[in-house]
């Protein structure tokens, strides 16, 4: 549902809440959506933003992204009291992927593969990371060749024991368990009795959403189903919506 006054409610409650874990997705949600992955840029003043939110007492900030580490600091300035975590959760504040010699060979022949794929199917863009590799096909014919994509992406999976995550026209392989709701479990247990608040836009930040518990609040950017209680219209009003949140709660620290 979408909340009333673009959620004035809840800014209210969080701003004066304890204790808050503040959650960030970055394409989507700190970006716009574009046509090539590499093109994203955090809007302006994004960075500040979250800077304000990490420098409130009892606030803690973290830029959740399904993007690997390395191109999440490439595209973005984040503040050094932000936590960083990349790959869906497997890579937190620029720690080394770690892969095992297996994963490593996985991963190899999964980017070979796909490889082959994106050279026969139009419009079929990959975008290799430290533990997966994406396959966008929102510029892929989507009766004729996307069916193949997707088919091709399964059967890779199935066979070589892979994991695999499903996007706005986006399939992305694994060669490791990940999941963006385990990344704010962790932060959870980190900071006991923290009421956790989580902007996202795309279906896997729908893990996070659904994981919440009472209290919570879960802001979905954008159209389309979602489990989050508020929904937002784009990245410019998520934007002003955390800023509303960093005055909200920087007031209620000064009394």
């Amino acid at each position: 549902m979408t909340g009333g006054g673009h959620g004035e409610a809840e800014l209210r409650r969080l701003g004066a809440a304890p204790s808050l874990i503040v959650g960030v997705d970055f394409d989507g949600t700190l970006s716009n959506i574009v046509d090539r992955p590499q093109d994203a840029r955090a809007l302006p003043g994004a960075s500040e933003v979250l800077a304000a939110l990490a420098d409130i007492p009892r606030t803690w900030v973290a830029v959740i992204s399904g993007r690997a580490l390395v191109d999440l600091e490439r595209l973005m300035v984040v503040p050094a009291g932000v936590l960083r975590v990349g790959s869906h959760g497997l890579e937190t504040s620029g720690r080394p992927a770690g892969l095992e010699p297996a994963q490593a060979e996985r991963l190899a022949l999964t980017r070979t593969a796909l490889r082959s794929l994106a050279d026969e199917v139009p419009g079929v863009v990959l975008e290799p990371k430290s533990w997966s590799v994406a396959v966008h096909y929102r510029h892929a014919d989507h009766e004729r060749d996307v069916p193949r994509v997707l088919e091709f992406a399964a059967a890779l999976s199935r066979d070589h024991g892979l994991w695999s995550k499903h996007g706005k026209e986006v399939v992305e392989l694994f060669v490791a368990p990940a999941s963006k709701a385990e990344a704010v479990a962790a932060l959870r247990a980190d900071h006991p009795g923290a009421t956790v608040v989580y902007l996202g836009d795309d279906v896997t930040d729908e893990e996070v959403f659904t994981a919440l518990a009472p209290g919570d609040l879960g802001v979905k950017i954008g159209e389309g189903v979602t489990a989050a209680a508020l929904r937002l219209a784009e990245p410019v009003d998520a934007l002003a919506w955390l800023r509303r949140l960093a005055q909200r709660r920087s007031q209620a620290a000064e009394r």
